[in-house]
């Protein structure tokens, strides 16, 4: 039988993390492409509580209660 070789602890460390720290490329776009769209999110969200419901098309007053039924 062959015996194996012994690893030192930074060793096996380095291997276990390493697919940890090294990311692939299209990770990073995913990343950068849903930040995009996270912060579109929030500009929209943020637009419409300044300027209020009316910039969602729904200017009659009876007619939020569509977003409040589609809520619940």
């Amino acid at each position: 039988m062959q015996e194996r070789p012994r690893l030192g602890q930074e060793q096996v460390t380095r291997e276990l993390l390493g697919p940890l720290f090294k990311s692939p490329m299209m990770f990073w776009v995913a990343v950068i492409v849903l930040g995009a769209m996270l912060a579109a999110f929030v500009f929209a969200i943020s637009w419409m509580f300044y300027w209020g419901i009316g910039v969602t098309g729904i200017n009659r007053p009876n007619m939020w209660a569509f977003m409040i039924t589609n809520f619940v």
